[in-house]
């Protein structure tokens, strides 16, 4: 079971969540949480819904524009053309940005259901406005 100091396995994954989730309990005084809404909660914001059925490329990089404070139309054609690659790692940045339990499912969710999770994350933005006066844009300056 110990490789060179280290556990393997199922024993070692379980340790691995337990010390992410425990760093971070000791950053935030809480345990973490997950996405404000489920992955299937369409009903919550219907127009949304709409439009990241017609049109996920464009809520992704909405929500990377606003959140993440990348350039819309870069991200635009990064998820148009890369979306695999991606949107996962993108979920993962929302997940580290507001200091959401970690999950190994990212990318399969991704894959599985594309809109819901993109849908998904843009609720989560929506719920929790991004703080602009305390950070910045790079280069900002606080005034």
């Amino acid at each position: 079971m110990m490789a060179g100091g280290r556990l393997s396995g199922a024993g070692g994954a379980a340790y691995q969540k337990f010390r992410k989730t425990e760093e971070t309990k000791s950053l935030t005084g809480k345990e973490p949480e997950d996405f404000a809404d489920g992955l299937l909660s369409f009903c919550n914001r219907p127009g949304l819904a709409v439009k990241g059925f017609f049109c996920p490329c464009c809520v992704a990089a909405e929500n990377s524009a606003e959140t993440l404070r990348h350039d819309y139309n870069c991200e635009f054609l990064l998820y148009c053309c890369c979306y695999p690659c991606v949107a996962p790692s993108r979920r993962g940045e929302y997940r580290r940005k507001y200091r959401l339990q970690a999950s190994s499912y990212d990318c399969l969710t991704h894959c599985i259901c594309p809109c819901c999770a993109i849908c998904q994350e843009r609720r989560h933005v929506l719920m929790h406005p991004s703080d602009k006066e305390r950070d910045p844009a790079p280069g900002g300056t606080m005034e």
